[in-house]
């Protein structure tokens, strides 16, 4: 290679010559098994890679994945930051650590065994007995539970870091809950759609085999055929959120939270739409303590009562099983030489990172007076040390954490900081040497696995002051070169035919309020677009009092009370419309509406498309952006209220092309089309009881139906099918009655029955039959009203020619109205009895009935 040729090659890396940096070292030149991805930069101008960079971040806006990370005591969104440089682990290098993984994985999960079991290693006098028997994460209620197969850890992780010497040490365990294997996969994902050029440069191990095995070791874990598998969360309050959702979604089962389940008669229940469902696999996200509150009641923590006792049972199997934290213990670190050679009679292949435990005095008093050089740590993670705390966070400042450790010097170790290799990453136009750090996943039973790379994270630096993270700045994709590997099926444990299981109440109500929302946004939306056109401030008294019962309509949908009160307009309703628009504590504002539907839908992550979610995070930031700027313009809120309209629409066809229309979809099309069926009852309640009323006292003004028919998307429907202008008694019957019309409240329920009635629950005499029923009798008495006695006049007579009949509508349509919009609001409370909280069955007497006058009146 000439020299012109090297300078060139390491041009997009000239500030990255680290003397820690793993590729370009500045005395050993370009690691060579970085040749081929080199190979592909090298072509590459400045200006393609920062597009490709910025490619990645587009990427990860546009599906919405974020990481969630928790400041002053509130979690939050961090970006998603992925560099566009992956990391290369050489074959050979990979095998090593891929051995001395597994081997560190069978040592530490018979160390578990141990311990809930003879404690041989405290006999024997191995390991100190203050450091297992004081660990918070060490519950003695589960040393008498039996683990099938002494199979405690199914699923876990190492951190690992590499050092100037070129050896790889490992930093923490995470035989409990091993979080960010989603984060691999979307890595992954990313940069092969961003930068699809780097993969045609070498063969790379897949990492997406490695949650189908997952999935079946799921299913093996219980020992049946087709086991009823649930993810248990703490919810989205937690960091790992996004974390769970995907895996949730990959490994095709639900998502829970402790209130979803319960306990009855030794087992363990699900609360779903058809009542309670036996659970046999829980993959569980939470710490031990937190998990039942009967068991480990010192802990403090709410949980599920009595489900310990159901594992003691053996009538529900934990992945991973209770107690494992023991293993996370960051004290055991400098024992694992010790454990390994104990449980396995083998040298250790990788060595941990050098630990000092501040309980031995003389490791305490070396701590402190070398401080300054020292990484302070808790043995466990907050959540486990909850009672200690007094229900607070951990502290983040080393002051504050030194101060704990002097009281409970039990709880804390401290390693040196670390000086582990480097990687150029992409930081403001060019590449710059950060540390980075490697999270490798593993599998442990009938067929041990590794995830082949891992998740790198870098870093760009830690704060002394803060230093109990060291992965909150970005990732790297991370590669290990292929050869023939494969995950085979574990034989024997997976159905062709499983068994339907029910979706829980939780997520059909959070579906279904995620539909009310998206609904009433869309609603309000496209209303105050159609009335911000009219330009109030540019009309007429006249021209004021005509479309005023328009306004007083759309108030009154949205629980605007001081609006739709009053009889005479107003001189402006500019302050009527910014409320409905952007108003942050008005319940029915469309960002109320818009913020109420992205957090629901962020309960139910698991079940909605990315696709949806793209476009849900799209108009919801839209709309918290544009709610900043204060006193928006009646052009500014029309332009974001058509925004909202298109958007709306938008989602609507992506969520139909995108979700599964099973269970889950239904439920989101009954909230959206409940939520429609009231919006136009009680707009056409209220515009009726203004027309009657004016009638009633002889004025001589009138609500303009064309625009009322605008404001419910039905004057082309009108057109189509009346072909003449609008006449009050066509229009009432266009909403109501006309089953066809998409916004008329027969063609909501019509679509309502046919839901309940595609459910998988839905049969002869239960529940969802008795409500599909009952939806048929409030069909029935909207499609039989009398109009044409109702109404104030004959529309034939007025085709010919006739003149108008000034008669008001007859009063019992204000009662018939009233009952209905009354009668549809009980129909959601048997929706939330039926499937939500299953308080009751559907109790048809809480029907209000629809009058009208009998046929010889």
């Amino acid at each position: 290679m000439t020299a012109a040729r090297k300078q060139r090659k390491y041009a997009h890396f000239k500030a990255a010559n680290s003397t820690r940096d793993e590729l370009t070292h500045p005395a050993h030149g370009e690691a060579s098994h970085y040749a081929p991805v080199m190979e592909v930069f090298e072509s590459l101008s400045p200006a393609d890679v920062r597009e490709r960079q910025e490619r990645l971040e587009r990427s990860a806006r546009d599906v919405g994945i974020h990481f969630g990370v928790v400041e002053e005591g509130k979690p939050r969104e961090a970006d998603w930051r992925l560099d566009v440089l992956p990391r290369i682990i050489p074959r050979d290098e990979w095998e090593l650590l891929r051995e001395g993984i597994l081997q560190r994985a069978r040592a530490f999960n018979a160390f578990i065994r141990d311990m809930h079991n003879g404690q041989e290693i405290l006999r024997q006098r191995i390991l100190p007995y203050g450091i297992a028997l004081g660990d918070p994460a060490f519950q003695r209620p589960l040393t008498t539970v039996d683990v099938p197969g002494g199979q405690y850890c199914h699923i876990g992780a190492f951190d690992l870091v590499r050092g100037e010497d070129g050896y790889w040490r490992v930093l923490e365990n995470h035989m409990a809950t091993a979080f960010g294997l989603s984060f691999v996969m979307q890595n992954r994902r990313m940069l092969a759609q961003a930068f699809p050029e780097l993969f045609q440069s070498m063969d790379i191990s897949p990492v997406a085999p490695f949650i189908t095995q997952f999935s079946e070791n799921l299913r093996a874990a219980s020992g049946q055929s087709n086991p009823h598998i649930v993810l248990l969360t703490r919810g989205e309050t937690n960091q790992a959120y996004f974390d769970e959702s995907f895996l949730a979604r990959q490994l095709g089962i639900a998502m829970v939270r402790p209130a979803d389940l319960l306990i009855r008669e030794g087992r363990v229940f699900l609360k779903t739409i058809r009542g309670l469902e036996q659970v046999d696999v829980i993959y569980r996200r939470l710490a031990s303590a937190a998990i039942d509150p009967i068991a480990f009641a010192e802990s403090g923590l709410p949980g599920i009562p009595g489900i310990v006792n159901c594992v003691r049972n053996g009538t529900v199997r934990f992945v991973n099983a209770l107690g494992c934290g023991v293993a996370d213990n960051r004290a055991l670190l400098r024992y694992s030489r010790q454990l390994i050679g104990f449980y396995l009679q083998e040298h250790a292949i990788l060595e941990s990172v050098p630990t000092y435990n501040c309980a031995d005095r003389d490791q305490f008093d070396y701590i402190v007076s070398n401080k300054d050089e020292m990484v302070l740590k808790p043995i466990q993670d907050s959540y486990t040390l909850y009672r200690y705390l007094g229900g607070r966070k951990l502290p983040e400042k080393r002051n504050h954490l030194l101060r704990l450790a002097r009281r409970w010097p039990h709880l804390f170790v401290a390693q040196p900081y670390l000086h582990p290799s480097q990687l150029p990453c992409y930081e403001n136009e060019g590449f710059k040497s950060h540390s980075v750090y490697l999270r490798v996943f593993f599998q442990l039973g009938e067929r041990p696995a590794v995830l082949p790379g891992g998740l790198t994270r870098q870093s760009w630096g830690l704060h002394r002051d803060n230093p109990l993270t060291i992965m909150s700045e970005g990732m790297k994709d991370t590669w290990v070169p292929a050869q023939p590997f494969e995950y085979a099926s574990t034989p024997g444990t997976v159905t062709l035919n499983p068994d339907e299981y029910s979706i829980s109440s939780r997520l059909a109500e959070g579906l279904y309020w995620t539909g009310r929302y998206l609904e009433r946004m869309q609603n309000t939306a496209r209303q105050i677009n159609i009335l911000e056109t009219l330009r109030w401030d540019q009309l007429g008294r006249g021209a004021q009092r005509s479309y005023w019962p328009l306004w007083k309509a759309v108030a009154a949908a949205n629980g605007q009370s001081q609006w739709s009160r009053r009889k005479s307009p107003p001189k402006d309703t500019l302050a009527l419309t910014r409320a409905l628009v952007l108003k942050a504590d008005e319940p029915s504002s469309i960002l109320s509406s818009a913020t109420a539907a992205y957090l629901g839908a962020q309960h139910i992550r698991d079940s909605i498309s990315p696709e949806v979610w793209q476009v849900l995070s799209e108009f919801y930031w839209f709309l918290q952006e544009a709610a900043q700027k204060p006193n928006p313009s009646r052009t500014r809120l029309r332009e974001i209220c058509q925004r909202i309209v298109d958007d709306a629409a938008r989602l609507a066809g992506t969520a139909d092309r995108t979700m599964l229309h099973d269970d889950s979809w239904q439920f989101f099309r009954i909230g959206s089309f409940v939520e429609r069926a009231q919006g136009t009852a009680t707009v056409l309640r209220e515009v009726l009881a203004w027309v009657q009323s004016n009638r009633e006292e002889g004025n001589a003004d009138e609500a303009d139906l064309t625009s009322l028919l605008r404001l419910l998307t039905s004057l082309d429907a009108y057109r189509r099918e009346f072909r003449s202008r609008a006449y009050l008694e066509r229009v009432v019957n266009l909403l109501l009655q006309n089953a066809c019309n998409p916004s008329s409240v027969s063609h909501c329920l019509r679509q309502l029955r046919y839901a309940i009635s595609t459910l998988s629950i839905s049969g002869p005499g239960n529940a969802p039959r008795t409500l599909d029923e009952s939806v048929d009798k409030i069909i029935a008495k909207v499609e039989n009203l009398p109009l044409n006695r109702l109404m104030p006049s004959s529309v034939n007579e007025l085709d010919h020619g006739s003149p108008e009949e000034t008669a008001a509508p007859r009063p019992e349509m204000k009662f018939i109205l009233e009952s209905l919009t009354r009668e549809l609001e009980l129909l959601h409370e048997q929706f939330e009895d039926t499937f939500f909280s299953h308080q009751t069955e559907f109790y048809p007497e809480r029907q209000l009935p629809l009058s009208w006058p009998a046929e010889d009146e």
